[in-house]
């Protein structure tokens, strides 16, 4: 995914800012509020992901293993 914003460091001000359009912002947006989750949900959603991911890799090598050993 590319970054629409970046996070200010100049010392004066803290936050965000973008040199993006407003359109394109909004239009972005848009697209994560259309999922209905908020970015912890997603990132519980990225966890699970890996540890199934981790999950499967580990039974494809058992069942590699056991099949060696028919």
């Amino acid at each position: 995914m590319e970054r629409l914003t970046s996070k200010r460091v100049n010392g004066i001000k803290t936050g965000y800012w973008s040199s993006a359009k407003k359109d394109e912002l909004i239009a972005r947006l848009a697209e994560y509020e259309d999922t209905g989750k908020t970015p912890e949900e997603i990132k519980e959603f990225e966890s699970i992901a890996e540890q199934m991911a981790e999950k499967v890799a580990k039974l494809s090598r058992e069942l590699s293993e056991a099949r060696k050993n028919e």
